[in-house]
């Protein structure tokens, strides 16, 4: 396909149409995302002038028609479709993303309900699925307990020093708690050393749903409930200085706020970003919850200003359903 795109860009390119500086090809692994199967970008540099980037995933161009076809939109149309920026241009790390990416986390149920499936099968699966391998993480780790417990105790025997506080496993994200439960039955089941087991998460709602599915242990276990904020850990880790035998994340890295650097020619560029939404997609959204696309256009736009979580509440107020939004919303937060 590469061969392909190269072939018509020179043609393109022999014929004076319009080419890019640039062509990154890639290959999406999520199984859903919101990625286009081409997308122009503008590169500033610091000298004022700008170039220009063609991405094209893949994932979704799977024939030379295809590439034709993403070519001539990229590059021979408007530079976007008309639509709605939610916010501003600004670094990553301060995009509304991460204010959706929390309210998603602090409200996963009744988005679940509204999509109709699991956070898991959302993911398209995860390494840690599976009893076998399971059971396989708690063994290892009961192991590695006993012989840290052992050790530490012989040299609390020694030096005649109070004995030390319980060794801990981290398990970081608690957004489903199928491996939590899994591996804490295992390992009550298996271990006679005392240990905490700490569920971790920087969503207060997470934790909760998570506190009631585990409760505080079983046994040895017993199951203490943290919050974390990734980004900045030692303070909230302070209690488990040198208690901790293992640190267990899946699916996580992408749910951590932060910039984002392109190399691009050996310099480096701060990436920029926009939530957009196509005009397309917003009224159909409008068209399906009964709503004034000029309003919703005008909300949407605003949330820079007013913020993620007011947007959804007044949302959620106005849907019908049950007192406070609930059922009915859930479809419409769901988008």
């Amino acid at each position: 396909m590469v061969t392909h795109g190269v072939r018509m860009l020179a043609e393109r390119s022999a014929a004076s149409r319009s080419v890019p500086d640039r062509v990154c090809w890639c290959r999406i692994s999520y199984r859903q995302h919101f990625r286009p199967p081409a997308a122009l970008r503008e590169i500033r540099h610091a000298d004022g002038t700008r170039t220009h980037e063609l991405t094209v995933d893949l994932g979704q161009v799977v024939s030379p028609q295809d590439l034709q076809r993403c070519f001539a939109e990229a590059l021979d149309g408007p530079q976007r479709a008309p639509g709605v920026d939610i916010g501003r241009f600004g670094p990553v790390g301060a995009s509304p993303i991460w204010e959706f990416n929390a309210a998603f986390w602090n409200h996963m149920p009744g988005y679940m309900a509204a999509v109709g499936r699991g956070v898991r099968e959302s993911i398209g699966g995860s390494p840690d699925d599976g009893q076998a391998r399971t059971r396989e993480h708690a063994r290892r780790f009961g192991t590695l307990l006993a012989a840290a417990a052992a050790a530490a105790a012989g040299a609390d025997t020694a030096s005649g020093a109070r004995p030390a506080r319980p060794l801990a496993y981290l398990d970081v994200g608690a957004a489903d708690t199928g491996y939590a439960e899994t591996l804490i039955r295992h390992l009550a089941a298996t271990c006679h050393t005392p240990m905490h087991y700490v569920v971790a998460d920087r969503a207060a709602g997470a934790l909760r749903r998570a506190r009631a599915r585990l409760g505080p242990g079983r046994g040895p276990v017993s199951v203490r409930y943290l919050a974390l904020d990734l980004a900045q850990p030692a303070r909230a880790l302070e209690e488990y200085r040198g208690r901790l035998l293992t640190v267990h994340l899946t699916n996580l890295l992408d749910n951590l706020p932060g910039e984002e650097l392109v190399q691009v020619d050996g310099r480096h560029y701060l990436l920029h970003t926009c939530l957009y939404l196509p005009a397309a997609a917003l009224e159909q959204l409008a068209r399906q919850h009964r709503l004034d696309p000029g309003q919703l256009a005008a909300d949407l736009s605003n949330l820079a200003d007013t913020g993620v979580d007011p947007f959804l509440a007044h949302y959620r107020d106005r849907l019908p359903g049950r007192a406070g939004g609930g059922a009915g919303a859930a479809p419409f937060l769901a988008h």
